[in-house]
């Protein structure tokens, strides 16, 4: 049997898939049966005698997701309550907002007079900036809560993304004291990073200092909003992330160098070792994890003098990260990583070998580069449009530009690093090759980020579009054309008419940092009445969830000065055509001014009809305006930023949707 480890690795993922979504017992007992009965046909059509390992994993899978995803209750006692409670700073990392969270080994909670000893992982958002590192035992004031599931439609999925790093809690930080340092390895990797830092800040400009201490050590906490998203739009992001690429091409350097110096027998061994020490001093995130495991296997493969492969390797990193943690496997940084280099293995020689026959006299660098960044683009464009709802149609021209350049630029960089924690004089020298590349890949960036078209709304795909997709692809690996071309014109097709079907109207319900955020929808429309909070995230990420790219009216009813620009400005991006405002909003109309949008101010009694909506305002409190919206005969009364349906005609025509919870809404109304 060809790649079996390619195989286990379907089967477990087959398992935790299973206890995640199926409840019913004689629907599991039929998969188990139907998985022996699938691995018993394996082994009679390839005889290959170690089938029945199939079937272990399968229920490894199963049990593995049952027992890794149980939730801490150890600090439930202490929800919501206020407590005072002392651990180690384990990571430091800044949100979009400016605030720094940590990551948190809680040891002791102080309540109510009594000290209890306890051992779970909390998250703690600090209030202000706080003089606080990794391995630092501090002591804070604060009041525990749970996760919360994704709230709206297209949100951040808080719940799953904390619980696959091992933390049950969250909480705000007061009173933050640093009691002392935790001694060990955790504080010994942390000073060489630091230290590492340092030299990074002291040779190169604060942009480029960022951008290194995040391709190097992992540390995004200098990277700047606007550079983020320039390499985002540019489709380059992974240049500036740990990736399997910096993994690899830092093993290939450590291992030629060391080649030199111990010889072949030992440079692979102590390459591993630098390998396992790099992804333990980067935070052992998850693509990290995944290239030392497979280029571990790639050179234990030569030491033993056996051929590995790619796809085998890759399995194998896959099954070991799931066995230890299930939830990896809806993880965006999980799913990218494989994708990109399960689609470099699979489709990587194809794609070479069909450019080749177009252009003979094409250098073979580029037709290399070209294949492969067309392998791993297309590879992961599903997943990436599934998380983020867009994707970048010039990423592949960036990344041909850009990728020949970063095995110069991580080599160089780690050598800046270390060679200037002895020698900074040296670094110095060095960091002006670093410098000038990073500058290079500023103007690359900026010119695929300026052209039209750069980012592509797609919206939240379905899952047929991601099936029909990956089925083309590996069709075409194949070579088994007719499936291919099959899979191709059904996408095709679907596609187009999917997107000329007329869309349902809708009313979404948002729940926001203050309040809640209204958004109207139909084929012609779309209205946001408020928004809520002095950040419009909530709102950014329903609209690209849902594929809106044009709004035509904003409705404001609550709110302060301070919070409209926000809102005004990512609505502006989509088109928004009118703006309708209360007095009590505050200088809104300064915002409206700037972008350049007709302002309509509203009072009680105020109408406005578009379509199949109208609204009218009247006064619900001597300071306060309330709304009533009509939509196409079902009337809503937007009342301290709630909507309730008050007054029905008919049964049906629209879905109310109230924090991503799908109802109709005359049950609502009972």
């Amino acid at each position: 049997m060809k790649r079996p480890l390619v195989l286990a690795t379907i089967f477990l993922i087959l398992g935790i898939l299973t206890r995640q979504y199926v409840e019913n017992t004689a629907v599991i007992a039929l998969f188990f049966s139907c998985i022996a009965l699938g691995s018993l046909l394996l082994r009679n059509l390839y005889k290959f005698n170690g089938a029945f390992v199939f079937i272990l994993l399968f229920v490894a899978g199963f049990v593995s997701f049952q027992v890794n995803t149980k939730p801490d209750k150890s600090l439930e006692p202490f929800l919501g309550k206020g407590c005072t409670i002392t651990g180690t700073v384990l990571e430091k990392n800044r949100t979009a907002s400016g605030r720094y969270k940590l990551e948190i080994r809680v040891d002791k909670v102080l309540k109510g007079g009594a000290l209890h000893h306890v051992k779970a992982k909390v998250q703690a958002t600090m209030m202000q900036d706080e003089i606080v590192e990794v391995s630092d035992v501090i002591t804070f004031d604060g009041q525990l809560s749970s996760l919360e599931p994704r709230k709206n439609l297209g949100g951040f999925d808080e719940y799953s993304y904390l619980r696959a790093r091992g933390i049950s809690y969250k909480t705000f930080l007061y009173g933050l004291e640093v009691t002392g340092k935790e001694e060990g390895l955790r504080n010994t990797l942390n000073s060489i990073s630091s230290r590492i830092s340092k030299v990074y800040d002291n040779v190169l400009e604060h942009q480029e200092a960022g951008i290194m201490k995040a391709m190097i050590l992992g540390d995004t906490s200098g990277l700047s909003e606007e550079i983020q998203e320039l390499y985002r739009v540019a489709g380059v992001y992974h240049i500036i992330s740990i990736s399997g690429l910096h993994i690899a091409m830092l093993a290939i350097f450590v291992e030629m160098l060391l080649r030199r110096i111990v010889g072949r027998r030992y440079s692979g061994v102590l390459t591993i070792f630098f390998l396992v020490f790099y992804t333990m001093l980067t935070g052992m995130a998850v693509a990290t994890v995944r290239s030392t495991i497979m280029y571990t296997v790639i050179i234990s493969g030569d030491l033993i003098r056996r051929d590995s492969d790619t796809l085998s390797s890759t399995a194998f990193a896959a099954t070991l990260l799931l066995l230890y943690q299930p939830l990896f496997l809806w993880d965006i940084g999980f799913l990218y990583s494989f994708a990109a280099i399960a689609g470099l293995a699979c489709f990587n020689r194809e794609f070479t070998e069909s450019f080749r026959s177009i252009n003979k006299n094409m250098p073979k660098l580029v037709i290399d580069v070209f294949a492969a960044s067309i392998a791993a683009t297309l590879a992961t464009i599903p997943i990436a449009a599934f998380y983020f709802y867009n994707f970048m149609p010039y990423g592949v021209l960036a990344n041909i530009l850009i990728v020949p350049a970063s095995s110069a630029l991580v080599v160089l960089g780690f050598v800046v690093g270390v060679v200037g924690v002895f020698a900074e004089p040296v670094a110095i020298f060095l960091a002006g090759s670093v410098y000038v590349i990073l500058k290079a890949y500023e103007y690359i960036c900026g010119f695929f980020a300026s052209l039209p078209f750069a980012t592509i709304l797609t919206g939240s795909l379905s899952l047929w579009f991601i099936v029909l997709w990956y089925v083309a692809l590996v069709s075409y690996a194949l070579r088994k054309l007719k499936i291919f071309y099959t899979a191709l014109v059904v996408l095709v097709s679907a596609s187009v008419i999917f997107s000329f079907m007329p869309k349902p109207s809708e009313i979404n319900i948002l729940s926001v940092s203050e309040g809640e955020c209204i958004v109207y929808a139909d084929d012609s429309y779309v209205i946001v009445v408020d928004g809520g909070g002095k950040n419009s995230y909530a709102l950014e990420n329903f609209l690209n969830y849902r594929g809106i790219d044009k709004v035509d009216a904003y409705i404001g009813l609550h709110g302060k000065f301070t919070e409209a620009e926000g809102m005004v400005s990512l609505l502006a991006e989509r088109g928004l055509s009118d703006i309708f405002a209360s007095e009590q909003l505050y200088n809104l109309n300064f915002y409206a001014e700037k972008y350049k949008i007709p302002y309509h101010e509203l009072s009680s009694g105020s109408a406005f009809k578009t379509g199949y909506l109208e609204f009218s305002t009247y006064e619900k409190t001597e300071n306060e305006l309330g709304i009533k919206l009509k939509v196409d005969k079902w009337l809503f009364d937007v009342n301290n930023n709630m909507a309730q349906p008050v007054n029905i005609e008919n049964n049906g025509g629209i879905t109310l949707t109230i924090n991503q919870d799908e109802i109709k809404v005359k049950k609502v109304i009972n």
